[in-house]
């Protein structure tokens, strides 16, 4: 990865971050939806929003079936595992489901950027 990549990509993943956050947020509090399903909701926009900004602006190559899928896969274990510790933390610690949510969230965003540099964007440069 040239430096030019890895700032296109760190201003992506802020960008792609705060308006992952933000859905998250805005759906688990306003929508009339368990949390799961605000959180199903705004996961597959950020997903297809996050998908079509990193492929055009930080790497600029051609989406493909095989880069949408590895992304699609990517998500729905980070969306999975958010239910999960979400409804961990509600029952241990009795916090409103946008709280715990804002708490887990650098833990995705960790697994989300592991899974995309070793995984996603690496099969796309082979």
């Amino acid at each position: 990865m040239t430096n030019r990549t890895e700032i296109r990509f760190i201003l992506a993943g802020i960008i792609n971050t705060v308006f992952g956050i933000t859905l998250g947020f805005t759906f688990i509090k306003y929508l009339p939806f368990h949390y799961s399903l605000s959180l199903f909701f705004a996961t597959f926009i950020g997903v297809i929003f996050n998908y079509f900004n990193s492929s055009l602006f930080v790497f600029r190559v051609k989406q493909t079936f095989k880069s949408l899928l590895f992304f699609i896969i990517n998500y729905s274990f980070i969306y999975f595992m958010n239910i999960f510790l979400i409804a961990l933390m509600v029952r241990l610690f009795e916090l409103e489901e946008y709280n715990a949510y804002i708490i887990i969230t650098p833990l995705g965003v960790l697994v989300t950027y592991f899974a995309q540099k070793n995984f996603v964007f690496a099969a796309k440069r082979n």
